[in-house]
């Protein structure tokens, strides 16, 4: 299942992220950048990840949801990923505004 959340600048994306994670601890959470890492608290910390992340990859396959928080990738980028969490058949909600 894919689901987009469109929602505008602070707005509650990323505590409902946080929830989401606390509720499933085998979940994890993609943020464009390292410096995102710092809006989420420590005792979900382990759980969240950037694509460029070494053991991002490895994470994918024990994980029962990906949450993405603000995607950021480009558009290849986010299609490979797609592609491959549809083939591992894990859930993925994306959080993010459009900005056009």
């Amino acid at each position: 299942m894919l689901e987009i959340i469109d929602q505008p600048r602070g707005s509650g994306k990323t505590t409902k992220a946080i929830e989401m994670l606390r509720e499933d601890k085998n979940s994890i959470c993609i943020v464009p950048l390292s410096t995102y890492k710092k809006s989420y608290p420590d005792d979900v910390s382990n759980q969240i990840f950037t694509e460029k992340d070494t053991f991002f990859k490895s994470m994918l396959k024990r994980s029962t949801k990906v949450i993405i928080d603000e995607l950021a990738m480009s558009k290849f980028k986010t299609a490979e990923l797609f592609y491959e969490l549809g083939r591992l058949n894990i859930d993925v909600i994306v959080f993010g505004t459009d900005v056009y």
